[in-house]
């Protein structure tokens, strides 16, 4: 019995520094977790903040595309309210001088010689024909000859397809007989380019020029934007008359002023039965 009570009185005070330790080790721990679980909650509600305005602003483009796709334009600047967000809805219309001058890269403003006059037609699906013209005073070399084919993006040049002793490439071969294929818009362009020894010098009495070529699928085109550069870099082009592109902005406001920008672009047919959005992304810097 002795030995027993002197064992006991060894042990004491023992689990009382235990639990002392483990008291401080909850609270090391417990500062630190309840200071991440506040981050991960701040966090958690600027995602949903944020996905609101992502969402009212998609709203905003899809009453953009209704109004479009319904052929009231009378407003292209104005505001709506979805789920408690502002948002600002602005329609920018461009025509196809406008449309082929961003997809080459260069200034519209470029693009204001009236005295080139070129025709695109598709009598037969699959094959494209162009017609081109200057009916100028003076002398032009004709450098570029393009089309943008609207509709499709997976348009593609037919290998080694013969050329009659009429297309302007018989006589006057271009830098390369299969032309440069540009995927644009909702849409695939193709251009022929001419270096400075073989490219055509039109004259006052020229006659018009044509150049045909075939694509496949053998489809016929929705509609089609013919182009043209000269020496002197003036762009001529013929459209169809209601050919128009868009540019759609939304930005939806928080009450706190938190702003989220959603642009998408998009085109529709000769008909305008059709539309369709090419480009739909979040701009660059909105969330900041």
């Amino acid at each position: 019995m002795r030995t027993r009570r002197l064992f006991a009185r060894g042990e004491s005070g023992k689990i009382l520094i235990m639990a002392l330790v483990l008291l401080v080790v909850g609270v090391l721990l417990l500062t630190p977790l309840l200071g991440l679980m506040s981050t991960g909650l701040r966090a958690g509600q600027v995602y949903e903040r944020k996905a609101a305005e992502l969402y009212a602003a998609d709203a905003g483009v899809e009453d953009a595309l209704w109004r479009i796709q319904k052929g009231d334009l009378s407003q292209t600047d104005y505001p709506i309210a979805v789920n408690g967000k502002s948002v600002r809805v602005q329609i920018h219309t461009t025509d196809a001088r406008t449309f082929i001058a961003e997809m080459l890269g260069m200034p519209a403003q470029n693009w204001v010689h009236s005295d080139w006059v070129i025709l695109a037609s598709s009598t037969t699906p699959g094959t494209i024909d162009l017609s081109i013209d200057w009916n100028g005073s003076g002398n032009v070399f004709l450098t570029d000859v393009g089309v943008w084919l609207g509709g499709r993006t997976d348009y593609a040049y037919v290998a080694d397809q013969l050329i009659d002793e009429d297309d302007i490439r018989y006589s006057y071969p271009p830098d390369e007989i299969e032309p440069e294929r540009i995927v644009f818009g909702s849409g695939t362009a193709f251009v022929w380019v001419w270096d400075k020894q073989s490219k055509f010098l039109f004259k006052k009495d020229t006659p018009p020029q044509t150049l045909t070529f075939q694509v496949d699928p053998a489809i016929a085109p929705q509609n089609m934007i013919a182009f043209t550069m000269a020496g002197r870099k003036d762009v001529g082009l013929s459209a169809l008359e209601d050919f128009t592109a868009y540019l759609i902005t939304a930005t939806a406001t928080s009450d706190g002023g938190e702003e989220t920008t959603i642009a998408a672009r998009a085109t529709h047919g000769c008909d305008r039965t059709d539309l369709t959005i090419w480009t739909w992304n979040v701009v660059e810097g909105s969330h900041d």
